[in-house]
């Protein structure tokens, strides 16, 4: 009977030092894998919390493999290469994200997925059709299909005439139809 005495305290005193080294986290921590991927044109980067990010110009990366302690902080990145759009971040086969940053803490085996796509938009570039030799236009991305506000520009000793699809301003741009295509407006100045 002495003899299940004494294997009973050992065990007790083995769970209370287990006990007592997991609240003061001794135990090390789980170590998990985290995958970043590129899918389509663009590059991927991540940095341990307190590093920086740096992207690798001459041998852009497409795939990150690393294994994290749980409970890091890690950022990720994406930036799309010229004529490509981050679309969106996949998690684990799901989506989840629009920004080009993650802050993310690792808690479990994680893949992340950024996902490039051909950038379709459109060029609308607004001349200011200034004449003097000034730096004069503007260009905006616009999603195929869609429109644009219109706005009015202000010039000393000139009233604002509207915008035109020709520099000589006779064709008046309509503000509700849609860009399908690259397109310059001009302004058109009225003398005081």
């Amino acid at each position: 009977m002495k003899k299940y005495i004494y294997i009973a305290s050992a065990i007790m005193v083995i769970l209370l030092v287990f006990i007592i080294l997991a609240v003061c986290g001794i135990f090390p921590k789980p170590i998990y894998k985290v995958n970043v991927k590129a899918e389509g044109q663009g590059e991927i980067a991540y940095a341990k919390e307190g590093e920086v990010i740096v992207y690798d110009d001459l041998n852009p990366i497409q795939t990150i493999s690393e294994e994290i302690v749980s409970g890091s902080n890690i950022t990720i990145a994406a930036e799309p290469f010229d004529g490509w759009n981050l679309t969106k971040w996949k998690k684990d086969g799901k989506d989840y994200s629009t920004d080009l940053y993650l802050e993310e803490t690792i808690k479990a085996d994680t893949e992340y997925v950024a996902v490039f796509e051909v950038d379709k938009s459109v060029v609308l570039t607004f001349d200011y059709n200034y004449g003097d030799g000034l730096p004069s236009q503007m260009a905006m991305k616009v999603e195929p299909g869609k429109t644009v506000e219109e706005w009015i520009e202000e010039r000393e000793g000139y009233t604002y005439g509207g915008w035109y699809l020709d520099q000589e301003c006779t064709e008046k741009f309509d503000f509700s139809t849609p860009i399908t295509e690259n397109i310059t407006i001009y302004l058109k100045w009225i003398p005081e």
